[in-house]
């Protein structure tokens, strides 16, 4: 029932310039984890803004409002169709060559006892 310790905010500006604005709160996913002493968020955005703005966290807490400091990953794009396309290819040369050698090497193993249980010596 009390108010948390700490509560955040999100801003974004534009990395050519301008003044900061305020994050909708609709816009993007927050996440927080708390425990004792410590409370962590992270704000996950479209990816797309990336180029355009700059993200910055504010924090409010009884001292007053601070910006924190903050680190802005983002994750690698997905990979192209001609991308997936080039390791299914990729993989599917490996498998077969896989095959190829094992059944070469089966082969080469049924050959190697075949010939072996034919020589026979017969005594009269």
């Amino acid at each position: 029932m009390f108010p948390p310790l700490v509560q955040f905010s999100w801003k974004r500006q534009k990395k050519n310039g301008g003044e900061a604005e305020e994050l909708p709160p609709a816009e993007g996913e927050q996440l927080e984890l708390r425990e004792a002493g410590r409370t962590i968020a992270i704000r996950m955005v479209d990816g797309s803004h990336s180029d355009t703005y700059k993200y910055s966290c504010w924090v409010k807490h009884e001292g007053g409002t601070v910006e924190a400091r903050t680190q802005q990953d983002y994750l690698p794009s997905l990979p192209s169709t001609h991308e997936v396309k080039l390791l299914c290819l990729l993989y599917t040369v490996l498998i077969v060559k896989s095959l190829v050698y094992c059944c070469g090497l089966s082969l080469l193993m049924m050959l190697t006892n075949k010939g072996a249980s034919t020589n026979c010596t017969h005594a009269d």
